[in-house]
């Protein structure tokens, strides 16, 4: 997703997003594909034309001191924003975090930021007017009859076309040559667009900040080689089937959200009240996610849909939403209910390859 914010519902970010930067999104590089870092740059502006953005500092410097707290229970990381210099001391592994933007693009900034909202708007407009067909209600996604659920929509367009406009978002990233991170600026605004506005009437919008630390932890995640998650018996199995038909580096993505939500698990639950009292609403930030795509993904039960919803679009990413209910699965450590909905998710994933598989063998009389 880079982090989670590279991808919907399994919609893998398409090779357009952050063009410059693939040094940045393969994180490991030198070790996993055997290419030589001898010329890779130090500095992630050095021959990416890239420059500091400014507008959400305040924002990143609030998620910074969250993921803070969080990654002191361990000791292994310290995070500082570029824009602070610290000298360099004994103790914990210094990240620096880096908020970035493309050079002259201002412009078509705004004009994708203007797309995503409208989308949102017609999104919205359909909703209002749209009824679930009673004769289809009682059908499964894994079911040839779940693209008649809702009546008269517009859905699957809508839908698709709030896919499209985030399909470019790739909001974080790490650069191994520096061990620091990368935030992109635009598209963390862009995602904030999409995901920030509240599904349910009169409740709050969700800051970005709540996202940041998730992504920030997450690409940490990537400079810690040495973590292996060890699932309690009472789940080992089901995680082990999110890793079905996964490659090399969408293992390594699983295993960086694995962290992430290790170590965020361990400050939201398992720690002093001072540390969660710092950590805050970000625990709240990657159920909130999954709740808000998962919403928009409910009304397009076209076969396209359904699979953007529940397979992998891609080979650099694994499924955004099978990621989000497994981190929520480690980060509460096995709880039942969060191990009922991926549990719930992964059998239509695989119902749904399945049958996909199987249509594809029969003949038309």
């Amino acid at each position: 997703m880079s982090s989670l914010g590279s991808t919907v519902l399994g919609m893998q970010p398409p090779a357009r997003a952050l063009r410059g930067l693939r040094v940045a999104a393969h994180i490991f590089t030198c070790g996993l594909v055997l290419i030589s870092c001898s010329k890779a740059p130090t500095d992630p502006r050095d021959g990416y034309d890239l420059e500091d953005a400014a507008e959400l500092q305040p924002s990143i410097v609030e998620a910074l001191t969250a993921a803070n707290a969080a990654l002191a229970l361990d000791g292994q990381f310290i995070l500082r924003p570029s824009w602070e210099k610290s000298a360099a001391s004994p103790g914990p592994q210094l990240v620096p975090v880096y908020l970035l933007r493309r050079r002259h693009r201002t412009s078509p900034v705004e004009k994708s930021l203007d797309g995503a909202r409208k989308a949102l708007e017609a999104f919205r407009s359909e909703l209002a007017k749209t009824k679930v067909d009673p004769r289809y209600e009682n059908c499964s996604d894994a079911d040839p009859c779940a693209a008649l659920i809702y009546q008269g929509s517009r859905f699957a367009d809508l839908v698709r076309a709030v896919y499209e406009e985030f399909s470019a978002v790739d909001s974080a990233a790490t650069e191994s040559a520096c061990g620091c991170v990368m935030l992109m600026e635009e598209d963390l605004k862009k995602f904030e667009v999409i995901v920030g506005p509240s599904i349910v009437s009169g409740a709050p919008n969700v800051p970005v900040t709540w996202f940041v630390v998730w992504y920030i932890l997450h690409e940490v995640g990537h400079l810690a080689p040495s973590y292996r998650l060890q699932p309690s018996a009472s789940w080992a199995e089901l995680y082990h089937r999110t890793q079905s038909g996964l490659n090399e580096k969408q293992r390594e993505e699983m295993r960086a959200d694995a962290y992430a939500a290790a170590v965020l698990g361990k400050a939201c639950f398992g720690s002093p009240q001072g540390v969660r009292d710092v950590v805050g609403s970000a625990c709240l930030g990657l159920a909130i996610q999954g709740m808000q795509l998962f919403f928009y993904g409910l009304f397009d039960k076209t076969e396209e849909g359904l699979k953007r919803q529940y397979l992998n679009d891609g080979k650099a990413h694994p499924n955004t939403l099978m990621r989000l209910l497994a981190m929520n699965v480690v980060m509460t450590n096995g709880d039942k209910s969060a191990v009922r909905l991926l549990s719930d998710f992964v059998d239509n994933r695989e119902a749904l390859a399945a049958r996909l598989v199987s249509s594809r063998f029969q003949t038309t009389p």
